[in-house]
């Protein structure tokens, strides 16, 4: 993303952004490349996300929130733990 265009605005380089549109709802989900990940190698991680109307700005509460993410990320670099489709997908019904 972008250094702050303001004081008080949050720094979100390094954050990437993936954003998608539907009924003028803008719908962002924000993540980071970590490319030490001991465990699993190079990743992407994702620390949250945000919908907000069409042609408006996303609130900076929003933007500290993953900002928080991010450094609790980086300091201890837990994830999810990863498993395979029959593990966690739902059991069907009957």
């Amino acid at each position: 993303m972008h250094k702050p265009a303001k004081k008080g605005d949050v720094d979100m380089s390094g954050i990437f952004e993936a954003r998608d549109q539907h009924n003028r709802v803008l719908y962002r989900l924000f993540c980071v490349l970590d490319r030490d990940l001991p465990e699993h190698g190079p990743s992407i991680v994702l620390l949250g996300g945000g919908t907000k109307p069409g042609r408006t700005e996303m609130p900076q509460r929003v933007y500290r929130a993953i900002d928080n993410h991010r450094h609790d990320y980086l300091e201890t670099r837990q994830v999810a733990s990863l498993k395979t489709w029959p593990e966690w997908w739902p059991r069907p019904r009957g």
